[in-house]
């Protein structure tokens, strides 16, 4: 028998996969904060961890009658592991360029 925190996030992904706006904002408040902090200690920037829990948050909403969700704390947290790691694997090629420039372009005389 599932437990009372379960039975409630059962209900919450029911009403949310109707359309519930309520449900919706009862979700974002109950996982709000603990995403933005695991987001924020990863990436090491407020407005990098922001975007990340928003674009998270606005991919369930716009999905949210084709999303299968048995765990919907798994889901985000999973969701925001693959965010995070895509972020930092998109900011490679930049900093190798910006390490390139640095190295190869003459410094400016005084």
């Amino acid at each position: 028998m599932p437990n009372q925190t379960d039975y409630n996030e059962f209900l919450l992904l029911t009403d949310l996969r109707s359309g519930s706006v309520k449900a919706f904002e009862q979700i974002f408040k109950r996982h709000w904060e603990p995403l933005y902090r695991n987001a924020r200690i990863k990436l090491g920037s407020h407005e990098e961890a922001e975007e990340i829990i928003q674009s998270i948050f606005s991919g369930l909403w716009e999905k949210r009658r084709t999303l299968l969700i048995t765990n919907l704390t798994n889901y985000l947290h999973t969701a925001l592991r693959n965010r995070i790691l895509n972020n930092i694997r998109d900011k490679i090629p930049q900093e190798k360029y910006w390490a390139y420039y640095k190295a190869f372009i003459p410094q400016q005389q005084d």
